[in-house]
């Protein structure tokens, strides 16, 4: 079996590619944590990288070289990205999600977290004045919302050769 695999990008409303390929894929089963999930794994001919899903209901884990994120249908999941080397905190939000026999269609938000480390020097400052800690609560809830990157497209397409 092979996979016909695109991934893209949501700019202005138009599907720009990142990658396209058709390559060899296995579907398994495999109980991991005590359940039982559909396991799909390709290799990602242009660089060599494996692409792994593991899926469960409307929960996706996605492993593609040195990332690993995390997805469920309606919600915001905190990850940890690798580009060039440097850890990015990111959060994702899956908005769309079909699974049948011969297709994998996701669609989903990331974004860039807020810088914690920042915010949590300023939570520990002793302060005894009442309005300025709830001042600084309030900055540091400002400086925490997410700013977004993009929304991705992903089609798997189950085809026999």
């Amino acid at each position: 079996m092979k996979v016909k695999f695109f991934s893209g990008i949501n700019l202005d409303s138009k599907i720009e590619k990142i990658i396209e390929f058709i390559s060899p894929i296995t579907v398994t089963k495999e109980k991991i944590n005590n359940s039982e999930m559909l396991v799909y794994e390709t290799l990602n001919p242009e660089n060599n990288t494996m692409i792994r899903l593991e899926i469960l209901d409307e929960n996706l884990t996605v492993f593609s070289g040195e990332n690993t994120l995390f997805f469920e249908l309606n919600k915001e999941m905190d990850n940890v990205f690798f580009n060039n080397g440097t850890e990015v905190m990111v959060s994702t939000f899956l908005k769309k999600f079909e699974h049948s026999s011969n297709l994998i269609l996701l669609e989903y938000d990331l974004f860039l977290k807020g810088n914690n480390n920042n915010n949590n020097n300023n939570n520990n400052n002793n302060n005894n004045n009442n309005n300025n800690n709830n001042n600084n609560n309030n900055n540091n809830n400002n400086n925490n919302n997410n700013n977004k990157i993009a929304t991705y497209i992903t089609n798997m397409e189950l085809i026999n050769d």
